[in-house]
């Protein structure tokens, strides 16, 4: 059982999501700057998200690869799941901050 948490924590891109926060809150403390943080880091979640399962979704694999590849043929629905809710999550969080967008 705790293999199989485990194995989901990393292998959804939920981990790779968690690191991604922390890359950008500790860029924030050390250049010091001021950012919209509720919106800033849940598109930085959610698209992070999207964007890993959505890789992964398009990744063939077979039997012979990696228990990565393996685990991510057996969850093909969970991939395009946490495909859809990244990009609905990054929709979401990402629009208030249009105004900080570069043409």
């Amino acid at each position: 059982m705790f293999r199989g948490f485990f194995n989901f924590l990393l292998f959804s891109s939920i981990y790779i999501a968690g690191i991604a926060l922390l890359m950008v809150w500790e860029t924030e403390e050390i250049l010091g700057l001021t950012l919209d943080r509720g919106n800033y880091f849940g598109f930085v979640f959610f698209s992070t998200i999207c964007s890993y399962n959505f890789h992964w979704y398009l990744t063939p694999g077979s039997e012979k690869h990696s228990e990565r590849l393996l685990w991510g043929q057996r969850r093909r629905a969970l991939q395009l799941t946490g495909c859809i809710t990244g990009l609905l999550g990054a929709a979401w969080y990402g629009l208030p901050l249009l105004h900080h967008w570069l043409l």
